[in-house]
């Protein structure tokens, strides 16, 4: 039942936009490295770069903004957050969202493809001003959750038609890597010890400390980037989660990293997590040497 109700939703919330721009399958090597950004990318990040070799990168959020982006240059760059492009956010967020574009646009002088949710078809000026860099091309998805047996969910993954919840951006990482067909899918930056910074103050508020591997070289840019404790708010609008509300996002990123591991093996590819003491449980995990 709930992959039926899933099925009906995804078909009325993409009409099949999605459909004209998925068909692609670039890529230059046969595996994969996914730039999480946690903290840990920031302590491998020399071990990395010879690890990288004859492998095809990817980079998420905020990378294009660090001097990393520029070392590694990805050749594919996640981005999934529907604020960035939704006109009722926080107005100092919106301007660095934006400002992170503009630094894309200036930066990269190589090959890349974006990766963006379907609602990014709705900004006309925004696609305009990714036009002006020729070498980026805009690929879009759709976030609308699915759930069933593998075997149900595939033909709807495998077509950017929906993804496992994806409450973080490295589980539409990960289905880019599938969706291309990669052999093997290496995690780094992702060590998603969120449940370590979680804490409640004296007036209920819920507070997270988000620590990135981008550190003090943000340190100029808004409150969105800090590592200091916030609270997590609901789509950017400044509306705030309660702590059973944050543990459930949690919880639904977990477990989509289980049904990923599932779906891997149709795609018969691997996922392999390289970072050390990450808190994800669902992969085979290799230490970088």
């Amino acid at each position: 039942m709930k992959f039926i109700y899933s099925v009906i939703k995804t078909v009325i919330l993409s009409k099949f936009k999605v459909l004209k721009y998925s068909k692609y399958d670039f890529k230059i090597n046969d595996e994969l490295l996914i730039l999480g950004n946690g903290p840990s990318l920031k302590t491998d990040a020399e071990k990395l770069l010879q690890f990288k070799e004859k492998k095809d990168c990817l980079g998420v959020n905020y990378f294009a903004a660090s001097q990393l982006f520029e070392v590694f240059k990805p050749a594919k760059y996640v981005i999934v957050s529907a604020e960035y492009w939704k006109g009722d956010v926080l107005s100092e967020w919106h301007n660095d969202r934006m400002k992170l574009f503009e630094e894309m646009i200036n930066r990269c002088n190589w090959e890349m493809i974006l990766y963006v949710p379907a609602i990014a078809m709705n900004d006309k000026n925004w696609q305009l001003k990714m036009k002006t860099n020729s070498k980026i091309k805009i690929r879009y998805i759709n976030l609308t959750p699915l759930e069933g047996s593998p075997n149900l969910v595939y033909p709807l993954l495998k077509n950017f038609l929906g993804l496992p919840r994806p409450h973080n951006v490295i589980v539409p990482s990960i289905v880019v890597g599938l969706n291309c067909r990669y052999s093997k899918i290496y995690l780094s930056g992702v060590d998603h010890s969120w449940l370590e910074e979680v804490s409640v103050d004296e007036k209920n508020n819920v507070l997270i400390g988000q620590k990135h591997f981008y550190g003090s070289e943000f340190k100029n840019r808004s409150s969105l980037l800090s590592d200091k404790k916030k609270p997590v708010y609901w789509d950017g609008s400044g509306k705030s989660r309660r702590l059973h509300e944050v543990l459930l996002k949690f919880y639904y990123a977990f477990r989509s990293y289980w049904e990923l591991n599932e779906l891997s093996k149709i795609y018969k590819s691997k996922i392999i997590n390289l970072t050390e003491n990450s808190y994800i449980d669902a992969f085979e995990r290799q230490k970088l040497s």
